[in-house]
């Protein structure tokens, strides 16, 4: 892992590396991380087309629903739809980071 050398220097040269596009290897699998990145990068690039081609229609809808107001009530009503998707998705990370550790020490 290089700790006998500087902290800088091993972080210039991590960066040095990343600019010819030499990611490093992964200190879990063993693997190079370029390899790691591009095995998942197509679901990754789906899921989030798929979640933009939902959320943007509906994001761009709704704004300009609260901007023209049309009712105050949409307005109160959108607001409160996005406080509590913020609280929900916040709640939601940390039950799952949790999860996710909780599993990872019973070797699941």
């Amino acid at each position: 892992m290089g700790l006998d050398v500087p902290a800088h220097q091993r972080y210039l040269s991590w960066l040095g590396g990343l600019v010819r596009g030499d990611l490093g290897i992964s200190s879990v699998t063993q693997l190079p991380v370029s390899e790691l990145i591009a095995s998942r990068l197509p679901n990754s690039l789906l899921l989030a087309a798929v979640t933009a081609l939902f959320s943007v229609p509906i994001a761009l809808t709704l704004g300009i629903a609260a901007a023209v107001q049309l009712a105050p009530l949409v307005d109160v009503l959108m607001l409160l739809l996005i406080f509590f998707s913020k609280s929900f998705s916040i709640a939601e990370y940390n039950i799952n980071k949790r999860g996710f550790f909780i599993l990872r020490s019973l070797n699941f």
